[in-house]
């Protein structure tokens, strides 16, 4: 048992032991004991008690603390982890012209199948070894016969599904929004089916360490529960982890269902192991933390069954690439002794003051001397001789 379930890591946290006996359904308390994680090793013979009263004795036969590997040991030792997303295209998400539906198109402001891309996207990539995500989609029906629906297409419309960083699957979906027609049904068995011949092909051995995360981005009700069902069997068995994020605010009854670890799941006794984690992502889209380990709450789990299944230990941590070395820098030569500094230069001689100054004019005024920037000197006053001195002005009145 995980030291974290039985005493929350603690090995002074004080547990209760308790010896019960079963007849005809009913549950009796014979004896009880409190004692905590350090006791329980280094102890061979704890008392136990009923009512206050002594009650005998429990027997530690054998209790030992063995350490078992993490999720982190894998990733510090190198296994390559892969993120795969599909995105839902399927008529029951609402014509993608409508405001409100989940696939409307705003410059504004992202849809929620936007929104859910970047949030829970930016939440897996982060175990992506190159940040390169092949992304599919599935049941639209593609240009330019639109024919019939296709339940596992390339959403960059390219022969190689590959998309670089999250804004790059960002890119490829408005793309593929813009130009892929909306069908269904709902079909989850050909991608799952898809992802998982390339998981078994890519042997995972002690030396080549991979896993893979498949992301699934639907509306609703699935219309091939059945074949989805026996693909998840057989993906059971292979280096895989399925996150399945429901958008919008639709019956998701069906995901749930699909969630092995639920003992009222059909696959709970047909699996391997289970795989799949359902997370309806309007119920957490306003906290961050929450959703993020909803998200990754069943992955790490999962990824040690497969490796314990097959005996693959982490190997050791992957040393930090070093810095390159800087080319040695020429000696500096000593610095100079400061030099005083020279003197103010003189003020300025103020020029006399011009018997009559012409307002400036703006460099744009289209005039013979307006090219220079200075206006022509205005006209004389009526009876004034060009070239004689003004006359006096007018006095005030007192």
């Amino acid at each position: 048992m995980n030291t974290q379930q039985l005493c929350r890591g603690d090995p002074l946290q004080p547990m209760r032991v308790s010896v019960v006996t079963d007849r005809h359904g009913k549950e009796r308390l014979v004896a009880e004991a409190e004692v905590n994680l350090r006791q329980l090793i280094n102890s061979k013979r704890i008392p136990l008690v009923c009512e206050g009263k002594d009650a005998g004795t429990l027997v530690v036969n054998s209790a030992r603390l063995s350490s078992s590997a993490s999720f982190l040991d894998y990733i510090m030792g190198g296994c390559e982890v892969n993120l795969v997303i599909g995105v839902d295209f399927t008529a029951s998400n609402g014509d993608p012209s409508k405001a409100g539906t989940l696939h409307y198109t705003d410059r504004r402001y992202p849809n929620e199948y936007e929104l859910a891309i970047r949030a829970v996207g930016d939440i897996l990539a982060l175990y992506d070894t190159d940040q390169v995500f092949p992304c599919w989609g599935f049941g639209g029906k593609l240009p330019p016969n639109y024919a019939t629906a296709n339940h596992c297409f390339a959403l960059n419309g390219t022969e190689v599904p590959d998309c670089v960083g999250i804004d790059g699957v960002l890119d490829a979906y408005r793309s593929a929004i813009a130009h892929v027609r909306l069908s269904g049904p709902t079909v989850f068995s050909e991608i799952i089916g898809s992802v998982a011949v390339d998981c078994a092909n890519a042997r995972v051995t002690q030396d080549a360490q991979r896993y893979t995360i498949l992301l699934l981005l639907t509306d609703g009700t699935l219309n091939d529960m059945e074949a989805t069902m026996e693909q998840l069997i057989r993906a059971s068995r292979l280096p895989l982890s399925i996150v399945i994020v429901g958008v919008g605010d639709a019956d998701f009854t069906d995901m749930n269902l699909l969630d092995a670890d639920d003992e009222e799941s059909p696959l709970h006794a047909l699996v391997e192991r289970d795989i799949v984690q359902f997370v309806p992502f309007r119920s957490f889209r306003n906290t961050p933390e929450v959703l993020a380990s909803k998200v990754l709450e069943e992955i790490p789990a999962q990824l040690l069954g497969f490796m314990k299944s097959r005996d693959i230990k982490p190997n050791p941590p992957v040393p930090l690439a070093a810095s390159p070395p800087q080319p040695p820098q020429p000696p500096q030569p000593p610095p100079l002794a400061a030099a005083p500094p020279p003197p103010p230069p003189p003020p300025p001689a103020s020029p006399p003051p011009p018997a009559h100054e012409a307002p400036a004019t703006p460099a744009y005024a289209g005039a013979a001397g307006a090219a220079a920037g200075v206006s022509p000197p205005p006209p004389p006053p009526p009876g004034v001789t060009p070239g004689s001195p003004p006359p006096a002005p007018a006095c005030r009145p007192p």
